[in-house]
């Protein structure tokens, strides 16, 4: 959903590697006449972008090596950068009257004040012909940290074929999964990362609503750390392994997440007449307790994880235990190897 290439034609091999805070999350997709075998996934250290403004390169050592599993002939990136600017935005006229904005209209809309800054991408996604206006999802992440992610990769396979901002890659997978059989009914979509969130309500299987927050795990840690006065590692325990109760902690860390959650439910109903009965959580927080009873007391609704690997054959022996017991941490590498193979868009 929205990467920052112009090729339109179908990959068969893709390799899709998500660059979160938390972690490299890869997948080795691969169609086979009219399956999608998975052929490999693995989770990496994490690494730093470069700042806005900076002019350089990865050196030899930044340089991504991909073990044989994971090397698809090309590579679809994730950044889940807290440069990346996303909006979805009405425009009236419907998508005949989108499609004559220029990139100005978009430089201003993003608040974008040279072009060459970033690199902008845009997309209709809800043509809504009755209210004589068009859906449309803009996004720019930085031209510096675009080229960056593509000298990962400077000799050889896999040779970069887009690029896209995480939180939406993983809206790609869910439309490609369960988003597929919404129904009449509206649906909440949540990825809980490391440092940024995003919410997203689809009705009849349209984006209606995209909100993003730097609130994730880190934050979650943070204010446990502040609250018992405990080092980084010790706060990760608590969090992973509920040795201690922390859920005053997580509740004011969450506070304002969950403020803006009821709002997104409450905004979706009365604008699309209609009743949102289902949400659907990913990210590296569906593990968490705490976070789903946070969801649950906020909207009363059930948080239903699920699987991004699911719809692919997986072949045997080639992806590790310890990567199947954290599948909801791969829905943007999916998304973006899934939009790759699918001729760019996998909405």
């Amino acid at each position: 959903m929205i990467n920052f290439s112009k090729r339109k034609t179908k990959l068969d091999d893709v390799v899709g590697i998500d660059f979160g805070a938390s972690g490299i999350k890869i997948v080795h997709l691969k169609r086979v006449e009219k399956n999608i075998k998975l052929l490999g996934a693995a989770v990496l250290p994490p690494v730093t972008l470069p700042a806005m403004g900076s002019v350089t390169g990865p050196t030899m050592a930044d340089l991504l090596v991909l073990d044989k599993a994971l090397r698809g002939k090309y590579a679809a990136i994730a950044t889940s950068s807290n440069d990346a600017i996303v909006k979805l935005a009405a425009v009236p006229g419907g998508a005949e009257k989108a499609s004559e904005l220029s990139f100005q209209n978009f430089q201003e809309l993003l608040g974008v004040k040279d072009e060459s800054d970033y690199r902008i991408g845009f997309e209709v996604v809800n043509n809504k012909s009755g209210r004589g206006e068009a859906q449309m999802l803009v996004a720019a992440i930085p031209e510096v940290q675009v080229k960056w992610l593509c000298r990962q990769f400077p000799v050889g396979i896999p040779a970069p074929a887009s690029v896209e901002v995480s939180g939406l890659a993983v809206m790609s997978s869910f439309l490609q999964g369960p988003g597929r059989e919404t129904g009449e009914d509206g649906v909440i979509v949540v990825d809980f990362g490391a440092e940024i969130s995003t919410l997203v309500a689809f009705h009849k299987g349209a984006m209606v609503l995209l909100r993003q927050f730097g609130i994730g795990t880190r934050t979650i840690l943070k204010r446990i750390q502040e609250s018992f006065g405990v080092d980084e590692s010790t706060a990760t325990e608590i969090l992973e392994n509920g040795t201690v109760d922390a859920s005053q902690a997580f509740s004011l860390a969450l506070e304002q997440f969950a403020r803006q959650l009821v709002i997104a439910r409450d905004f979706v109903e009365r604008r699309q007449n209609c009743k949102v009965a289902r949400l659907y959580v990913s990210g590296g927080g569906v593990s968490l307790k705490e976070w789903q009873a946070m969801i649950r007391n906020a909207v009363g609704l059930e948080p239903e994880p699920w699987d991004p690997l699911a719809g692919v054959d997986i072949m045997p022996g080639m992806v590790p235990e310890s990567v199947m017991a954290m599948k909801s941490r791969f829905a943007a590498a999916m998304g973006a190897a899934l939009s790759a193979l699918s001729g760019g868009n996998a909405s």
